[in-house]
């Protein structure tokens, strides 16, 4: 008995412990995205980042969401090597209650930092509705992200 009760003690303290709410990695810090839609100030506390591995080169692709909010997200890439400077995102959607917003015609973005395990930045831009034929247009400006790779 004393060796069951043992076991499941050992098997909740692991469970316990191996359980995280944490996207961030970046050992402890915390990755964020801030900007203003539709001239709201919005903060995207929630940060993942998913390395994207291709034979010449390694996307980051972000996810950034409100702490509480999983309908609506910005989601953008940015090659791991991208220089300090103007920045071009193949790719760079908003979310709004998980219906698609895409960079029309490309988002602005500035690199400002790019090292081995932080990326800095800031962006703006108007991000059209999937469906074009609904006039249907984001404007997020002040936009900026730190990012801890």
């Amino acid at each position: 008995m004393k060796k069951l009760v043992l076991f499941i003690s050992v098997l909740a303290a692991f469970a316990i412990t191996s359980c995280s709410d944490d996207d961030n990695s970046g050992g402890g810090r915390k990755s964020i995205v801030t900007a203003k839609i539709n001239g709201v100030p919005t903060v995207l506390d929630r940060v993942t980042v998913d390395e994207e591995i291709y034979p010449d080169y390694i996307d980051l692709r972000i996810k950034a969401l409100n702490l509480n909010d999983d309908d609506n997200w910005l989601e953008f890439v940015v090659e791991s090597d991208a220089e300090v400077g103007v920045y071009e995102p193949w790719f760079f959607s908003y979310y709004v209650d998980m219906e698609w917003y895409y960079q029309d015609p490309m988002v602005n973005m500035t690199i400002t930092e790019n090292s081995e395990d932080k990326l800095t930045g800031t962006f703006s831009g108007s991000f059209q509705y999937w469906d074009e034929d609904i006039d249907d247009l984001i404007e997020i400006t002040e936009g900026e992200f730190t990012i801890y790779k």
